[in-house]
C-alpha cells in the first residue's frame, strides 16, 4: 500500500507499534538504571547511619520472633494436635498493626533524645 500524498509505502501499524515500544524500553531502562542508582547512593549513606542500623537490627528481630510465634501456634495445632483457643485473625492483624505504629512512635521519640 502506498500514502497517497507522497507516492511512497504506508508503515505498517505492527512497524509503529514496534518503534514506539522499543523507544518506551529504551527510556524505561534509562529510568530504571537512574532509580538503581540513586537507591544505591541512598542505601550507602543509610547505611552508614549506625541508629538506622540498629533499629533495622532490632525490628528484623522483632519481625522474626513474631515469625517463630505464628509457626509454633500453628505447629502445636496441626501437628500435635494441642487444643490452643483459636485466634480471630480479623481482629488480630489491626492490633498488630497498632502494636507496630506504637513502636515506630516511641521509637522516633526514643531516636531523637
Amino acid at each position: 500500500m502506498t500514502d497517497p500524498s507522497s507516492g511512497q509505502p504506508r508503515r505498517d501499524l505492527a512497524d509503529q507499534f514496534q518503534d514506539r515500544m522499543q523507544a518506551f524500553g529504551r527510556e524505561a531502562q534509562a529510568s530504571g538504571e537512574r532509580l538503581g542508582r540513586e537507591a544505591q547512593a541512598a542505601g550507602e549513606r543509610w547505611a552508614r547511619d549506625p541508629e538506622l542500623v540498629a533499629a533495622g537490627t532490632w525490628l528484623t528481630r522483632l519481625i522474626g520472633l513474631a515469625v517463630i510465634a505464628v509457626g509454633l501456634w500453628l505447629f502445636a495445632v496441626v501437628s500435635l494436635g494441642l487444643d490452643l483457643p483459636a485466634l480471630d485473625w480479623a481482629l488480630v492483624w489491626p492490633a498488630l498493626l497498632i502494636v507496630l505504629g506504637g513502636l515506630v512512635i516511641v521509637s522516633a521519640i526514643l531516636r531523637r533524645r
